[in-house]
């Protein structure tokens, strides 16, 4: 059974929970989450709240670019752990680091949910999904339809000039806050925020959404 999570931040004593530190190695990081990983495998219902607890937020921010709600990212956070909790043998270490393992069942997840009709998918702010289709049961025009979609953002990405297109890469494919992006990139806050808006009005302006 799938223990039950918290809300992003939410501690049950009014603190925000533990993630992992920016400025851990990425050996380091990953070292710690594969050793829950192996935890999980082997029903460790502790191992699996401890990889919520680390890693939870950034899955959620991954999934609140992608949907633009906060309860339905939530959702998204539970669907993703509830995934990892049952299928914790498909992970392979050898393809590939936990925290992009998790990020893309969550990713994925969050896609389904638009694709279901759940919300609207209509703002700048699926850029993850769209760049990223999942698999899935579409048609071949749908499947056509996706590729082609994302053919364009990537090209309005790419068209970017470098400091937009760094900030939105690691605000909307990295998950990160954009606390977190101006502590990456040694950039004022307001800096970071200003070059992600300018990108996102770049790309609405080069497809045409206005």
């Amino acid at each position: 059974m799938t223990p039950p999570f918290r809300k992003p931040g939410e501690d049950g004593q009014g603190g925000g929970r533990p993630a992992l530190p920016l400025t851990l190695p990425p050996a380091a990081r990953d070292s710690i989450l594969r050793e829950l990983m192996q935890g999980v495998a082997a029903g460790s219902e502790p191992a699996l709240l401890s990889l919520h607890r680390l890693t939870g937020d950034r899955l959620h921010r991954i999934a609140l670019g992608i949907l633009g709600d906060w309860e339905a990212a939530e959702d998204v956070v539970a669907d993703t752990f509830a995934q990892v909790w049952k299928r914790s043998e498909t992970y392979n270490a050898e393809r590939g680091q936990v925290l992009a393992w998790l990020s893309t069942i969550a990713r994925n997840r969050a896609v389904d949910r638009l694709r279901r009709g759940a919300l609207d998918a209509s703002s700048l702010d699926d850029l993850t999904s769209a760049l990223h289709p999942p698999d899935g049961d579409g048609t071949p025009s749908q499947a056509a339809a996706g590729r082609e979609h994302a053919s364009k953002l990537r090209r309005a990405v790419r068209d970017l000039p470098s400091i937009q297109r760094r900030a939105i890469e690691l605000a909307f494919f990295e998950g990160l806050s954009h606390a977190e992006v101006a502590s990456t990139l040694g950039k004022p806050l307001g800096t970071v925020k200003t070059r992600i808006r300018a990108g996102l009005a770049a790309i609405r302006d080069r497809l045409g959404l206005g």
